[in-house]
């Protein structure tokens, strides 16, 4: 039997998103074990159906705890002896692909859901240079990789610019894909929907609501929407912007709590873990987000439970959007743009009515998790993995 071991740096993002390609090679018949660090979803991840392994990372840079990680990844590779290494994200593509390369793995494959503030300047929202010793380790990385996987076009040609992958070891798959059975305009009861909305709002009868979900940063387009917020005084229909997520105090771009105080049109609810009942509850999802995104599961699941969406045109972002067909782009850090197209759904609820078809729509046509999942396996795994080890050397 084919064993793979999946690296990450968090347990909660490789069961909520990597569950389906979890099962997809459960299906095809491969052992799988899991490295990420010790949480709540470790015990999720074991239900699958795959063998847990804790291994510990910092988010940042820190030599000293990186190196420990890199150890500790080897030692345990050794010990598996798996036929295939895929590792998730970049500090884990950089850490897994050196411990699978130390430890002779057969084959080693990567996954970009995204490139985060490696490639990205918080404050000007552009692309940037990384440092010399950052692009020396990524290229290593992917050098050693026989396919590294992007989620969009625009990924795939940063990291070929900057000479980090050659194109014939690259792959792109849309996204990670959602699961629209549980995130699903039928899924949420009308009683739970109402009792949310009343949540949300006290004239929730009324009101539209307008839903953002993301970690509080300036470059998810926090400060952009509380604008938008404030030029919904003078619309004439009740809106009242929802912005649910954490303050994240340890990134480069942090937003002050005191920023976030509610106002007749504004309200930050803080991180919550009910996210399909806050979309079916809501009347419009927005993420005015630069940041270089992967492709956000947060417009993922807007899409699935049929919301129509006012996003940017964006790394990622324009992955969800057709434009005036299930909502609107608009350009990056323009808090103008941004409230014209989201008072232009706001009053019309026709409009309203005909994007949020065309979004579950497109989530069904374009972005199901299991097919997506047979995707990606096939573009990193194949049917079998090469130079698969005999199966008494992987028990």
């Amino acid at each position: 039997m084919a064993h793979a071991l999946i690296v990450s740096p968090c347990d909660r993002s490789t069961y909520a998103f990597r569950r389906p390609q979890i099962l997809e090679l459960l299906d095809r018949g491969y052992r799988v074990s899991v490295a990420t660090p010790d949480g709540p979803w470790v015990e999720e991840i074991r239900q699958l159906g795959a063998s847990h392994h804790i291994v510990n990372f910092c988010r940042f840079p820190s030599l000293a705890r990186d190196a420990k990680t890199l150890l500790s990844l080897a030692r345990l590779i050794r010990r598996l002896k798996p036929d295939v290494v895929h590792s998730i994200n970049t500090k884990a593509v950089v850490l897994g692909s050196f411990a699978a390369r130390l430890a002779g793995v057969p084959r080693i494959t990567n996954t970009f859901p995204g490139t985060g503030y490696t490639f990205f300047d918080s404050e000007t929202g552009s692309p940037r240079r990384p440092p010399w010793h950052m692009r020396a380790l990524v290229r290593s990385a992917c050098g050693f990789a026989d396919r590294t996987l992007f989620v969009n076009r625009d990924d795939v040609d940063l990291y070929v610019h900057h000479g980090l992958i050659s194109p014939a070891k690259s792959a792109m798959v849309r996204s990670e894909g959602i699961d629209i059975s549980t995130f699903s305009p039928i899924k949420i009861s009308e009683e739970a929907r109402s009792r949310t909305r009343g949540l949300l709002a006290s004239d929730a009868n009324t009101v539209i609501v307008l839903m953002m979900v993301a970690r509080v940063t300036k470059s998810k387009g926090t400060l952009e929407f509380l604008e938008a917020s404030r030029a919904a005084a003078e619309w004439g229909v009740p809106v009242r912007f929802v912005l649910a997520g954490p303050l994240d105090p340890e990134c480069p771009d942090p937003i002050r709590e005191e920023l976030l105080s509610p106002t007749d049109q504004f309200n930050w609810i803080g991180w919550r873990d009910d996210v399909a009942e806050l979309l079916a509850a809501s009347d419009i999802v927005s993420l005015p987000s630069f940041y270089r995104e992967g492709v956000p599961v947060t417009l993922l699941e807007a899409l699935a439970t049929g919301k129509p969406i006012v996003t940017t045109d964006h790394v990622g972002c324009r992955e969800v959007v057709d434009n005036g067909r299930n909502g609107f782009l608009v350009p990056p850090r323009n808090a103008g743009k941004l409230a014209y197209a989201i008072r232009k759904i706001a009053i019309d609820a026709r409009l309203r009515s005909r994007f949020a078809a065309a979004s579950r729509q497109k989530a069904e046509n374009e972005f199901c998790d299991r097919a997506i999942s047979a995707q990606i396996v096939d573009a990193l795994y194949g049917n079998s993995p090469t130079k698969a080890r005999p199966a008494s050397a992987a028990a």
